[in-house]
């Protein structure tokens, strides 16, 4: 599993992350190459393991969003645009809901 297949699956987190954490985040999705169906308490607990706080990522991921929605308001971002959160997603389907 590389970056890219990993940012489906931790979305806006991977932009918190610094090089350390995302070595850490490669060493365990090659331990576990199915990570969308391995329980959320596991990788939970890979990520302690690994150092990761990821309460901290998700709050600073949170700010993040935060601050590029009141920017897509400001733009008025369309319906079929990519969202402008870094999800990857189109606006109609991930914060405009």
């Amino acid at each position: 599993m590389n970056l890219e297949s990993l940012q489906g699956i931790l979305g806006s987190l991977l932009q918190e992350m610094n090089p350390l954490e995302m070595e850490a985040i490669l060493n365990i999705s090659k331990k576990y190459p199915n990570l969308s169906e391995v329980p959320r308490e596991k990788i939970l607990k890979e990520f302690a393991d690994a150092g990761i706080d990821v309460l901290e990522l998700q709050r600073k991921a949170q700010v993040r969003r935060s601050e590029k929605m009141s920017e897509a308001k400001a733009k008025k971002v369309g319906n079929n645009e990519k969202c402008p959160c870094g999800s990857g997603k189109k606006w109609k389907k991930c914060c405009k809901v």
